[in-house]
């Protein structure tokens, strides 16, 4: 008996209406962003993620792309994967990557200072600080003094900064490269 997947069993019509009612729920959800209705965070638990005061627009050859991208990405990919299976993954990360590209090229901060930020990843400052052998010998004396995030997770993300800073300095592309590495995690 073979097996089929849900998507080879619907009707060409059914699987469409499918991908554009999750588009339709996206474009709610970004609405939502947009509108400042969507709470990033806990309000309860004092941990809540502010919008910025002003926001720059959005050039509209970004959505664009980001649309017509991922068109290719859903179409084009489903339709190919059966014969060109290698060749398909190769393209949606490749993809996958340029949309996530493009959409940060909108963002007002710069990947860099994400980066280096000790509020929005503090793994970057212990990485510089330490080497790894410090960081698995001496863990639980360090981490006291790591900025907040840090010192709540194991060494394993300072570790992976490490790693990284093997094959550049630049937060820059590190920033790029940790995109690509979490790309290829999920595909």
């Amino acid at each position: 008996m073979e097996n089929q997947s849900s998507l080879e069993r619907l009707p060409k019509f059914h699987a469409v209406s499918l991908i554009l009612t999750f588009c339709s729920i996206s474009a709610l959800f970004i609405y939502l962003v947009i509108r400042r209705n969507f709470i990033f965070g806990s309000i309860k638990g004092n941990w809540l993620y502010e919008y910025f005061g002003t926001t720059n627009r959005i050039p509209f050859w970004i959505p664009i792309i980001t649309l017509l991208l991922l068109g290719v990405l859903i179409f084009i990919g489903s339709n190919l994967i059966r014969n060109h299976e290698n060749l398909t993954l190769l393209g949606c990360l490749l993809v996958a990557i340029t949309i996530q590209v493009l959409i940060h090229s909108a963002y007002p901060i710069p990947m860099s200072k994400i980066i280096t930020s000790d509020g929005a990843n503090s793994f970057y400052t212990p990485a510089l600080q330490y080497s790894p052998t410090k960081i698995l010998s001496e863990y639980q004396d360090l981490a006291p003094s790591f900025p907040k995030h840090a010192k709540t997770n194991m060494p394993g993300k300072i570790l992976f900064y490490q790693l990284l800073n093997i094959f550049t300095e630049s937060p820059q592309i590190l920033g790029y490269m940790i995109i690509l590495i979490s790309t290829i995690d999920y595909i």
